[in-house]
């Protein structure tokens, strides 16, 4: 009989895992809360300009990982950023970034990062289920079944992956029910969980009717001294085929610090006062401006990493972890390995 597999999140480590199982003789689904791919790894449009709210590119990727976005997956659209990264600290002062860390490759797509998802559904024939949130999971005679907050449950599966983030994780677990030997384990992998922590992160775009004139040749500005309340800002003009001619395209990225106060109120009514502290970092008016946009990013980026032997030792009972806060940093390929990781590890115990 072909094995089940679910995976949980169409995020960078669930399609990478998802792609990863699509020549072994499994039936794995794919189930995905929102209407996108790749998580946190976002593009969004505004007319003609396509920009990336949350990763802003891919970098320093394991071997593998390299190979599948140069070689493997459709590369016709896979472009670097070529300007370097700046440094800034909480005077305002700007100086040129570590030259190892610009020396590596910055790569991003010409429609948006989120192509990535987009690349790994269709080249591996991907079936995911969007738009359908798990509320938790069941384990009956030796078997998963996944429980959606709306309609029926789906099941039987041999192994689960689960891939949100980990508070997202551990809550869908809090809810689960199994037998003892699972229910063991689905404990010690809710502590686990609770033990990765997570940097919340408000996220600003603003869209210029003019080409910004920038004071110096970076792309993005790094707040290397933590003490600003701008963490990153970066120039989506940048970008091949992002922003059309006689426009820029500005985000900013705040600090967990300054976001942590603020994260349940409404990002936008922040708008102007990120916009007056980007452009006394950039040195030059963020004008004119023609529009905004705001997000609220809660888990941002993992600062923590979760326990491994807990999460590791679940594959007894067909429960599998994957994503960025199993290595405690929020970098797209790291998550993207993760998730190549597990799935490897799900070959070994299903068999190939």
């Amino acid at each position: 009989m072909t094995k089940r597999i679910a995976i949980i999140g169409a995020g960078a480590a669930g399609l990478t895992a998802a792609w990863r199982l699509r020549n072994a003789p499994y039936e794995v689904q794919v189930f995905e809360k929102s209407r996108g791919y790749t998580g946190r790894a976002a593009t969004r449009s505004h007319g003609a300009v396509r920009y990336d709210f949350g990763a802003n590119y891919i970098t320093r990727p394991p071997e593998r990982i390299r190979q599948l976005l140069t070689n493997t997956l459709p590369h016709d659209a896979l472009a670097t950023i070529d300007p370097p990264v700046w440094t800034f600290d909480k005077a305002g002062n700007r100086e040129p970034g570590d030259p190892e860390s610009n020396a590596a490759p910055r790569w991003t797509y010409a429609h948006g990062i989120n192509t990535l998802g987009k690349l790994l559904v269709e080249d591996g024939n991907l079936s995911v289920q969007r738009t359908t949130r798990i509320h938790h999971l069941a384990r009956t005679n030796g078997a998963w079944h996944v429980h959606p907050s709306q309609g029926e449950a789906q099941g039987p599966f041999d192994a689960v992956l689960c891939t949100p983030p980990s508070p997202q994780t551990a809550a869908i677990l809090q809810q689960s029910s199994a037998d003892a030997e699972s229910e063991t384990h689905i404990r010690q992998c809710i502590a686990a969980l609770e033990a990765a922590t997570y940097a919340p992160q408000f996220a600003y775009v603003f869209g210029l009717a003019a080409p910004l004139p920038r004071p110096e040749p970076f792309h993005a500005l790094l707040n290397s001294d933590r003490a600003h309340p701008i963490a990153w800002m970066s120039i989506e003009d940048d970008k091949p085929g992002r922003v059309p001619s006689g426009q820029s395209v500005v985000s900013a990225q705040m600090s967990p610090d300054w976001t942590a106060g603020r994260v349940d109120d409404d990002p936008a009514a922040y708008i102007d006062t990120v916009h007056a502290l980007a452009s006394d970092v950039l040195g030059v008016p963020l004008q004119p401006l023609a529009w905004t946009d705001a997000h609220r990013w809660r888990y941002a980026a993992p600062t923590e990493a979760a326990p491994a032997a807990p999460l590791d030792a679940a594959h007894e009972v067909g429960l599998y972890f994957a994503g960025d806060y199993r290595v405690g940093k929020g970098r797209v390929a790291l998550a993207m390995d993760s998730g190549w990781a597990q799935a490897e590890r799900i070959r070994t115990t299903l068999g190939n």
